[in-house]
């Protein structure tokens, strides 16, 4: 499972997100040791742990409606360059929609 919410997570983002474990609840999930890098493979942000409570039915419909979000140690590492902030490229989608 964890392997697909980070193949979800890497499909829609220009950075890349990866997690050692992933803990699946009634509503919500917990992941450990998150990463995100930028498109250029640079740390932009990390977190011992996320913990998200997310609505149920709107998965039916493939949307995450996330409720609550706790974030447990989190570290950014801004940097910005002529291209902007490193966190908005790497949070950017992957492809535009029209």
């Amino acid at each position: 499972m964890l392997g697909l919410v980070q193949k979800s997570a890497n499909e829609a983002l220009a950075g890349h997100v990866a997690a050692q474990q992933l803990e699946l609840g009634l509503d919500g999930l917990s992941l450990r040791d998150v990463e995100l890098r930028d498109p250029d493979g640079e740390v932009v942000a990390r977190a011992e742990r996320i913990e998200a409570r997310v609505s149920l039915p709107s998965l039916l419909w493939r949307r995450v409606l996330v409720r609550e979000l706790h974030l447990v140690a989190p570290e950014l590492l801004l940097v910005q360059d002529d291209r902007g902030f490193n966190l908005s490229r790497a949070v950017a989608a992957r492809e535009e929609k029209p």
